[in-house]
């Protein structure tokens, strides 16, 4: 087992913890996050995913290959608001950005 750290455009967005990185593929479409991970070989009950405000992490293992990754979102997301499906080896998570607005309240210059 090894750790890679998987860095794109200057930022850290994964770090690998397992034997082998699944290939993935990150879309912002403005609203929201769409991430497609490709995990060949995987049966779906063996696929454990965690996400929070910030990092999804994936693992999953087949017959001879174990997966693992950690990768950090550019935005706040709403984990609970997630869509996931899982078809012939094809992982699809997307989940929409938080309102930043959301619950503030204006603030008196004086």
């Amino acid at each position: 087992m090894g750790l890679t750290v998987i860095v794109e455009h200057g930022s850290i967005i994964g770090i690998v913890i397992a034997k082998e990185s699944p290939f993935h593929f990150l879309v912002d479409d403005g609203t929201g996050s769409i991430m497609e991970i490709i995990l060949p070989g995987v049966e779906k009950d063996s696929i454990k995913l965690k996400m929070n405000n910030d990092n999804l992490v994936v693992f999953g293992e087949s017959d001879s290959i174990n997966y693992g990754a950690i990768f950090q979102l550019c935005c706040p997301v709403d984990p609970e608001k997630a869509k996931t499906i899982y078809k012939n080896g094809l992982l699809k998570i997307e989940v929409p950005y938080v309102d930043m607005l959301k619950d503030t309240i204006d603030v008196k210059i004086e």
